[in-house]
């Protein structure tokens, strides 16, 4: 299993927060790296030195990228940009697309809010990795989200991959993988939230944390209940995740979303096996018997 991450808000990037941060982390969790969240602009140039920087898995933050970014050392730490409003935004992508190509491994992380489109068209577009945070969607965003899916099937400029769709459709196609609150970031079996008051906090910093066991414990809750998820056929990656954190809510437009990755998939093994049954056929050597 992946080591444990730790989601941490700063409110100052300096050397001596960031340690601190990273010797709490080693005292809650035995070492593990830290996600550093910060707000301010020096979240895109911090100046740290190799020992701190090489603890930190990456940085999250919500400020403007500058329109020049330096990478700030030889191995620039990754840095997600967080969303707030995708919709005023979305000009914002072509700054982060700038800080990678510039040497910042950098990704996109779009909230599923109106306009969000718009952003991941602009993102795949600029070949830059997307996550997008779905939480609970309401439903007058499921056609904009199944747009996405689209997007990252056909779209002729795809090429990074847009998430949860290029998991799920690894799912669909029997390859496995991490489930949907791994992908989503929010298994609190592996991230854990830490508010700037250096309390702990559920996922998005929002109420209590979540217990190690969250996931197992609330799949079996479902179950008891009868819940939809016990028939299916998405519960081993979904685990109940549309559940969360409001449960009994209907996933009907989410399952139709990830309908569309699973005829994805049923047509790539049709192509995948039309293909191999050509190549068996030998080739015609020009005789006339």
């Amino acid at each position: 299993m992946t080591a444990r991450l730790f989601h941490v808000t700063l409110v100052s990037a300096s050397e001596e927060h960031v340690s601190r941060a990273l010797a709490d982390a080693a005292a809650l969790a035995g070492g593990e790296r830290v996600v550093l969240r910060l707000d301010g602009a020096e979240a895109w140039s911090p100046r740290w030195t190799e020992a701190v920087a090489t603890r930190l898995a990456w940085i999250e933050t919500c400020a403007e990228p500058p329109l020049e970014t330096e990478a700030g050392g030889a191995e620039p730490v990754p840095i997600d940009f967080l969303m707030n409003d995708p919709a005023a935004q979305a000009p914002l992508v072509h700054r982060v697309a700038r800080a990678a190509r510039r040497g910042r491994p950098a990704r996109l992380t779009v909230p599923a809010r109106p306009g969000l489109l718009k952003a991941v068209q602009v993102a795949v577009s600029l070949g830059l990795r997307v996550r997008l945070d779905l939480g609970q969607p309401d439903p007058s965003l499921l056609e904009e989200l199944g747009a996405t899916i689209d997007l990252y099937l056909r779209g002729p400029g795809t090429e990074a991959p847009v998430e949860p769709w290029h998991t799920a459709l690894a799912w669909a196609l029997g390859a496995g993988g991490p489930g949907l609150w791994e992908v989503q970031e929010h298994d609190p079996e592996l991230h854990r939230f830490v508010d700037a008051c250096g309390r702990e906090t559920g996922p998005r910093g929002e109420g209590a944390p979540l217990d190690v066991g969250f996931v197992a414990a609330h799949g079996a809750r479902l179950a008891a209940s009868g819940a939809e998820c016990v028939g299916c056929e998405l519960r081993g990656f979904c685990a109940g995740y549309f559940n969360w954190p409001e449960p009994g809510r209907a996933c009907g437009g989410v399952r139709a979303l990830f309908d569309r990755l699973r005829e994805a998939a049923r047509e790539l093994r049709q192509d995948l096996a039309a293909a191999e049954a050509l190549a068996r056929v030998p080739p015609d050597d020009g005789s006339p018997c």
